[in-house]
Formats: C-alpha cells, sequence, structure tokens
C-alpha cells in the first residue's frame, strides 16, 4: 500500500478508504454491485459483492477441466471462479459516530464494501469506519 493510506488509531494501524479502494484495484476485479435496504430496527443493511477478474490461469484451469468431458465437473469449476466475495454491513444511531449520523445510507454502503474488499484482497487492516 502506497505511503499515506496507512494512519495510526489508538497506537493500531488502519487503512484508509482510497488504500483499500487501491488493493482493489490492484488485485483485480471484473465488478463491485451494493444492494441498500432500510433495516427494520432503523438506519440502513447494505450487501456488497465483488466479483472477480477472469485470469489467464483460470482459462487455463476450465481448458484443463474441458478436456475432462465432465459437463457438471465444468460448470461447478466455472462456478466457482465466477462466485463473488460477499460482505454485509449495518449503520444506524447506535453504530456511528456522531460526524456520521447525518449519513447512514451511505455508511452503511460504505462499510459493505470496505469489508468485501477486505475479504477479497486478504487484507488484515480495518478501516477507521470501522474504528471505536
Amino acid at each position: 500500500v502506497p505511503p499515506g493510506f496507512i494512519l495510526m488509531f489508538n497506537d493500531k494501524p488502519y487503512i484508509l478508504k482510497e488504500g483499500m479502494l487501491w488493493k482493489l484495484r490492484e488485485h483485480g476485479f471484473r465488478s463491485v454491485e451494493t444492494e441498500i435496504a432500510e433495516a427494520k430496527d432503523g438506519g440502513y443493511e447494505a450487501t456488497c459483492r465483488i466479483y472477480p477478474r477472469f485470469r489467464k490461469e483460470d482459462y487455463d484451469l476450465l481448458h484443463q477441466v474441458a478436456e475432462l468431458k465432465d459437463k457438471d465437473m465444468f460448470n461447478e469449476v466455472f462456478k466457482e471462479l465466477m462466485r463473488p466475495t460477499v460482505a454485509h454491513a449495518t449503520a444506524n444511531d447506535k453504530n456511528l459516530k456522531e460526524n456520521q449520523k447525518r449519513y447512514p445510507k451511505e455508511m452503511a454502503e460504505t462499510r459493505a464494501v470496505l469489508r468485501a474488499a477486505r475479504v477479497f484482497t486478504g487484507c488484515g487492516l480495518a478501516t477507521p469506519e470501522e474504528a471505536d
């Protein structure tokens, strides 16, 4: 991660949103989609799906599986290669900081995207949006 994208907060390193998005671009993805809904207890719930980019290695693997002439196996491998990384998040008055309370919908979406990106890229650092 380039310098400036890591922040120290309470003696812990956090990756900034821009740094996480940089890692996501570097890792490669096909698309990112989010769904946002009003939560039953107030606030919002968001779901993010990050779809992987199809790489040369994936084509090579599918070619090898195709040579086995097992259609079910081919479909399973293809489905697994295309499976998105999924993450959920909520935002409401109880889990937002004072300066975030005007934007619960945006915070739910941001949290879901950043959580999915963290899993997708294997980044172990949390973002400030998740800090207490």
